[in-house]
């Protein structure tokens, strides 16, 4: 298992440009939603309680979108990866920005980092059944 976790965050084999591409992406992203989000909801209004669950949400479809479409431009079998490499971008911007959060900083950090994960899974296996449909 360890071994496996190891091998995702190996950059050798990783395409340079395609890695800034996805790391680029991730944390202007993530910043553009925050600050977003963050400055649209002043803090003593009615909708602070549900600015969580869009930064989650937020979060975990940026680091998707993003691993999917950086995977599926790289062609070839480190998608997932790509989408780590992303998240993990992502998540130290995050936990920079929502400092004052505590554990719901962390949660939120962690999404895009799943996010990334699961994009990268998905646009191998799409890379995958094209190929096969060849």
């Amino acid at each position: 298992m360890m071994n496996r976790l190891l091998k995702l965050f190996d950059p050798r084999g990783l395409k340079i440009g395609m890695l800034l591409l996805v790391l680029g992406l991730n944390v202007l992203l993530s910043f553009l939603l925050i600050r977003g989000l963050t400055d649209w909801v002043s803090p003593g209004e009615r909708g602070l309680e549900n600015l969580n669950v869009f930064l989650i949400l937020g979060e975990f479809l940026i680091g998707y979108m993003t691993a999917l479409g950086v995977s599926l431009l790289a062609k070839h079998q480190r998608g997932p990866s790509y989408g780590l490499w992303g998240g993990v971008g992502s998540f130290i911007l995050v936990i920079i920005q929502l400092s004052s959060y505590g554990l719901l900083g962390f949660l939120i950090a962690v999404s895009a980092v799943i996010g990334g994960y699961n994009g990268g899974m998905q646009g191998e296996r799409l890379h995958l059944r094209n190929q096969s449909n060849q």
